[in-house]
């Protein structure tokens, strides 16, 4: 009788082991992985591991270089303080599309940090309302359209933003990407890199009259893309093409862009010297870029383009303004503010900047390496404007 008994105990508890229970009256508790609050029908997936890349020395190097204006930033509202308390954010939606009218369309952010709800309130349009949605509480502005991205808040430390209908799949525990491959190469960006991104595609048809670069992304079947911070800068990018041909052209195009950023950096030698540094080679259908900077050189780099911007700006408003190097307005120029008079009036006084001398053309050689066939060679003019 016992037997008997433990039996039929067994036969009524297995489906209750094999099958989710069912919620009656109430809601499932909402996930705390980010990872099963990707979107079902994810076709890109996008990473940023904030905490991990502010603790990287490139991080803490960037910090130390724009520390004088930390106290600006913080200083303009509270939504940089938010960001401040992020440890890790995933993005994923179904549209990888560049030509998409709204790429974000049925995307989901999913936020894992501290999250302070008073600082929430600060940054929430006036009049938010805060409404109960499967079990959650979803922070919804006024005059909000039906499909427009809602904030909700699961509990302390996670976060969803999303339409209606896509926070819905997520907290009915409708979620996890299905693209098994997709998710396994996210996975692994992931552990390699504290900011990434992975796409099944870049774009959708492009229509007749579209731009030939966007025509041109229909060759691309995925994208990988990733930024590793702990030993410098660490670029990784992986892109498979359709055909072999299309795989060339997408390397002779980032040669093309990478020259063409260097020749116009004589201000800052230091980040030419790092455009440089990219390598491309091609296998097959493939197409692999790599950028590898140390934290010192990064770091040279980094302050010599803020102190080359920091100097031509001023350089800008003081041509603006019509000041000559003895800090004197020129002769014959009145102030635009009346009442102004002296060395103060060059803060008033409008000054065209002088004429720059003729650009003559420059022609340039990019070598590719790495292609099927053997070393090839692109040669191409710039510059060349005149008076």
């Amino acid at each position: 009788m016992r037997l008997k008994t433990i039996l039929i105990a067994a036969v009524v508890a297995t489906p209750l082991v094999l099958c989710p229970p069912v919620y009656s009256g109430q809601a499932a508790p909402p996930p705390t992985d980010l990872w099963k609050m990707v979107h079902p029908g994810a076709k890109f997936i996008i990473g940023v591991d904030w905490q991990r890349a502010k603790a990287s020395p490139v991080g803490r190097m960037v910090a130390k270089q724009f520390a004088g204006q930390a106290g600006k930033f913080k200083s303009s509202g509270p939504a940089l303080d938010m960001i401040d308390q992020l440890d890790r954010v995933l993005i994923s939606g179904t549209q990888a599309s560049a030509g998409a009218a709204d790429p974000m369309a049925g995307a989901v952010v999913a936020i894992e940090g501290r999250l302070d709800r008073a600082l929430l309130k600060k940054t929430l349009p006036t009049g938010t309302a805060v409404e109960r949605f499967r079990g959650v509480d979803l922070y919804v502005p006024p005059k909000s359209r039906v499909n427009e991205p809602l904030l909700a808040i699961l509990s302390d430390r996670n976060a969803l933003l999303a339409d209606r209908n896509t926070m819905a799949l997520i907290l009915d525990g409708q979620s996890g990407a299905q693209d098994a491959a997709l998710a396994q190469r996210a996975l692994e960006m992931s552990a390699k890199c504290e900011i990434w991104m992975v796409a099944a595609s870049l774009a959708k048809p492009a229509a007749d009259g579209a731009e030939p670069a966007l025509r041109q992304l229909e060759d691309i079947e995925s994208m990988d893309f990733g930024l590793n911070l702990q030993q410098g800068l660490g670029l990784r990018a992986n892109l498979i093409a359709k055909t072999p041909e299309s795989a060339q052209g997408f390397a002779m195009m980032a040669q093309l862009f990478s020259s063409m950023a260097t020749q116009d950096q004589k201000q800052a030698p230091e980040i030419a010297e790092i455009l440089r540094s990219i390598k491309v080679t091609t296998e097959g259908n493939a197409v692999r870029m790599s950028l590898d900077i140390p934290t010192a050189q990064l770091e040279k780099g980094v302050a010599s383009a803020r102190s080359s911007f920091e100097r031509n700006g001023r350089r800008t408003i003081e041509s603006f303004l019509g000041v000559q190097p003895s800090g004197q307005v020129p002769p014959g120029l009145k102030p635009a503010v009346k009442g102004v008079t002296g060395p103060t009036a060059t803060q008033a006084a409008i000054y065209p900047a002088p004429p720059r001398e003729p650009e003559l053309p420059k022609t340039r050689t990019i070598r590719i390496v790495g292609a099927e066939g053997g070393p090839k060679e692109i040669t191409y003019t710039s510059g060349g404007k005149t008076n």
